[in-house]
């Protein structure tokens, strides 16, 4: 009975629009394969589950990606990984960047739920925009901060590679190996070469 209601839980249920059996419609279904037995209650079937380790659990979230050489990529970073993980010398470093936009109005008023006050802005206004560097040593998980004005770009990148170059070096680093998603690091008055800023839509800033 035990392999059969394994069995059945690999299966999935013969229902049509579920992607899940019910403990009653399990039931039913071991009943139906096992000779010796006419019926079993769904609290059996529940303890006879957990017996094998078998429980109902949240679904785990999982990310793919669409990229048909993911699996080549991330071979490749991981070798990276490994041997800056293991090269005293040097250090591997998580990096990323973002930018906030503290907008010119607050305005608070008593309102509906289904009515929220509002405050028209032209796009032609001028905001205060601020951009965040952050770097994470993968050995230690501290992190490095550095806020500038704007949004990130290219001079703002690179005074931040420069400090962050610095701060490795005052700590006996002869080379770090930086994994960044997608950065903004072409110099000023160069054409961009594939490097774009992973943030297209601001945040609000407190």
């Amino acid at each position: 009975m035990v392999d059969v209601a394994q069995t059945l839980i690999r299966q999935g249920p013969p229902e049509e629009g579920r992607a899940t059996w019910t403990l009653h419609r399990l039931a039913e279904a071991i009943a139906a394969r096992v000779e010796s037995l006419s019926a079993i209650s769904h609290e059996s079937v529940r303890r006879l589950l957990r017996r094998c380790g078998v429980e109902w659990r949240r679904a785990k979230e999982w990310l793919t990606s669409p990229d048909p050489r993911y699996a080549v990529r991330k071979a490749q970073r991981d070798r990276l990984l490994a041997w800056a993980r293991a090269a005293p010398e040097g250090a591997a470093v998580w990096l990323d960047q973002s930018w906030f936009v503290r907008w010119p109005y607050r305005f608070w008023a008593w309102a509906a739920a289904d009515d929220p006050p509002r405050v028209a802005q032209r796009w032609s206004e001028p905001v205060d925009r601020v951009a965040l560097y952050a770097a994470l040593d993968d050995a230690t998980q501290q992190p490095f901060l550095r806020w500038a004005e704007g949004q990130p770009n290219s001079e703002g990148t690179v005074s931040f590679l420069e400090q962050l170059m610095t701060y490795w070096q005052a700590r006996g680093k002869r080379f770090i190996v930086l994994f960044w998603d997608k950065a903004a690091c072409t110099p000023p008055g160069e054409p961009k070469t594939g490097f774009e800023p992973t943030t297209s839509a601001p945040k609000q800033r407190a």
